[in-house]
């Protein structure tokens, strides 16, 4: 779906005539993902309600937009609802990065409603903002926690008309008013249908994992990037992590890279070849059959041809690879000096595919990469929360990659055509350009490895087989006449 979008109606003339013009301006929300999701921000004027159950992160999600704005000299009316004081509040976001002292009471006004509320109800607070809201000058107006101000009003009624009246008022002095509430979407929390855009942040369960998701409900006037998103609460605040699946890479380049590159490794070439510029292989194998040091003789080949070469790696070190690559006389360590190579040491842990992915592609882009090798993809497959999205998401990732011209190899453990596991079966086979498949007999004293090409996309079909054979000096595959199963 298309970042594109349409700016909203609004009335220029809001005391009489209504003219109405169109408006392409944005906030910047200052939130690192959440932008790309809402298409280039938020939209100025207009409304949003951040909609979530306890815990989710409005409060932090509200107060790191208000601040962001506040550092680019915009004024922000910050009206917080909560029944904890004023001080408890400014002391929990006090831990976060995205807090300046200095801005509070200068571009940030605080209001702490509880007690107008307690002493003269919602006409109070009404008249409050009535007086003090076109004054203030604001950019950004943030109400936090309103899902309890339908207990100050005497009707729901009543409760729907403060709201119209707020988003009003707010939206004809130029500002955008961000809300919060932790009341479900039901008929009668009135708050969902009165504001232009909902967000709604969530906290979800996988087996012992807990996890945060956010999604656009609703956005008038706007595209918005579909379905839910993971994020994080960290020291500098939100970050969202949007799905690769929704687009947010936009398409990839249709080129067709010239020439074919060398393998690192005696013997491929001249069975396949070479491979070709931009594409992917599957490297698959038991543990043990050399699966990583085939990767180091790729990636050290590309620096010996000067290519940038991103190296990431699930399982081992710099220190350790570099160490592996020197006893087979592979120079990894002239790379990393010189900047060709960069590794990416990325440790088994609970983490999010879309983090590792972007992280990934970020690094490919700034670097300029163009040899990308993942050693041990199987432990970035086990990233995926839902099984669902794994076919997509790797066809999209490779497509990309392809797209840059990035010639990539992966490498997994298992066997083809021997019983796939759960991860192979939702490989995109067909956005996959060669399948490669090391084989050996572990119960063998001296086992012999025979590497298998299974598929090759635009060579001929023979030689498919040949023994691997790991030395001192590097790596050799020597042709066989048959293969070996």
């Amino acid at each position: 779906m298309p970042c594109g979008w349409v700016g909203p109606i609004v009335a220029s003339e809001p005391l009489g005539g209504f003219v109405f013009r169109r408006t392409d301006d944005r906030l910047p929300s200052g939130v690192e993902g959440l932008d790309r999701v809402l298409c280039g921000g938020l939209l100025r004027p207009s409304s949003y309600l951040l909609a979530g159950g306890p815990g989710t992160g409005k409060t932090v999600l509200g107060s790191q937009m208000a601040f962001h704005l506040a550092a680019n000299d915009e004024r922000i009316f910050f009206v917080s609802v909560l029944t904890e004081p004023y001080s408890h509040l400014l002391r929990n976001l006090s831990t976060f990065t995205f807090f300046d002292e200095s801005r509070i009471n200068r571009q940030i006004t605080f209001i702490s409603a509880f007690s107008i509320l307690e002493a003269q109800g919602l006409p109070g607070l009404e008249e409050m903002l009535r007086l003090s809201l076109p004054r203030s000058g604001a950019a950004l107006v943030v109400l936090d926690n309103i899902g309890m101000l339908s207990g100050y009003a005497q009707t729901p009624l009543d409760y729907r008309a403060f709201l119209q009246k707020t988003i009003a008022l707010a939206t004809m002095s130029g500002a955008t008013i961000v809300a919060s509430t932790d009341r479900p979407i039901t008929e009668q929390a009135t708050e969902y249908g009165s504001f232009d855009g909902v967000i709604e942040l969530r906290q979800r369960r996988r087996g012992m994992r807990t996890f945060r998701t956010l999604e656009v409900r609703k956005s008038r006037g706007s595209f918005h990037l579909p379905g839910e998103h993971v994020f994080e609460i960290l020291s500098d605040g939100l970050v969202v992590f949007p799905r690769l699946e929704s687009g947010w890479k936009g398409a990839p380049a249709d080129v067709l890279w010239p020439g074919r590159l060398s393998w690192g490794i005696s013997g491929l070439d001249e069975m396949v070849g070479g491979v070709k510029r931009g594409s992917v292989t599957c490297l698959m194998g038991p543990t043990g059959s050399g699966k990583t040091t085939f990767c180091l003789a790729f990636a050290g080949e590309g620096l010996r041809r000067g290519e940038k070469v991103l190296f990431v790696s699930y399982h081992e070190s710099a220190a350790r690879l570099v160490d592996a690559a020197g006893k087979v006389g592979i120079d990894l360590e002239s790379g990393l000096r010189s900047g060709l190579l960069e590794v990416l040491w990325l440790p088994q842990q609970e983490d999010f595919i879309d983090r590792q992915v972007a992280l990934i592609l970020q690094r490919v882009e700034e670097s300029r990469t163009t040899r990308l090798v993942l050693d041990g993809a199987d432990a970035l497959q086990r990233l995926f929360l839902f099984p669902d999205r794994v076919s997509l998401y790797w066809a999209m990732f490779f497509d990309q990659l392809r797209g840059k011209g990035v010639t990539t190899l992966f490498s997994s453990h298992g066997t083809l055509g021997r019983g796939f596991d759960d991860g192979q079966k939702t490989l995109p086979w067909s956005s996959i350009d060669n399948v490669l498949l090391i084989l050996y007999d572990a119960r063998e004293l001296h086992p012999r490895k025979v590497l298998h090409v299974a598929k090759t996309r635009g060579t001929g079909p023979a030689p498919r087989a040949g023994e691997l054979e790991i030395t001192d000096s590097g790596l050799r595959l020597v042709p066989i006449s048959q293969p070996t199963s």
